[in-house]
């Protein structure tokens, strides 16, 4: 797990503020394979929102000693969004060279490769429509977004490539078994 990770969560957040419990449970929600103790996820977390509210990422609002919240500011929005859902590189791909007995397996992994791209584009397409709505809702952030909004939208393409190139892999694999 990166500081990547946890900015799709933070901009989940962009009307309202969140505290790292917020976070952490909505991590859980979504990473329902989590290893770690929520307490120590809780501290991965609370760093990495301090460590991000000290760039000028997250700004921190502390109203009484035990309860700390924190907003994302106009600059995470410009600035650490190209780390996150771009399209995988091409060479993560699986060799297609089959051994006996491993078709199953080459199967299972290119459907998990097709979820993953499909999750990914879901993603994008829930940020590309809260983008659109920041440029609505806030006229003054339309420069801001616009060049995030073409990346987008090219890293989607690509992905729906890629998408469309695996279903068609899979589709002759399965007539050709």
């Amino acid at each position: 797990m990166t500081s990547p990770d946890l900015i799709p969560l933070f901009l989940s957040h962009t009307e309202r503020r969140f505290t790292v419990i917020n976070i952490r449970d909505q991590w859980l929600t979504e990473h329902l394979t989590e290893s770690r103790h929520p307490k120590t996820l809780e501290r991965w977390i609370r760093s990495q929102c301090e460590a991000f509210a000290g760039e000028g990422l997250l700004t921190r609002h502390q109203p009484s000693p035990r309860k700390t919240y924190y907003c994302i500011t106009s600059q995470l929005l410009t600035q650490r969004p190209s780390e996150q859902n771009s399209a995988p590189p091409l060479e993560s791909g699986p060799s297609l060279e089959l051994a006996p007995g491993e078709g199953q397996d080459i199967r299972v992994h290119l459907s998990g490769e097709l979820n993953a791209y499909r999750r990914t584009l879901l993603s994008q397409m829930g940020e590309l429509e809260e983008y659109h709505r920041l440029k609505r809702a806030y006229p003054s952030l339309c420069d801001l977004v616009s060049g995030r909004v073409s990346q987008l939208l090219e890293d989607k393409y690509k992905l729906l490539g890629r998408t469309q190139a695996l279903e068609n892999v899979m589709t002759a694999y399965d007539s050709a078994a």
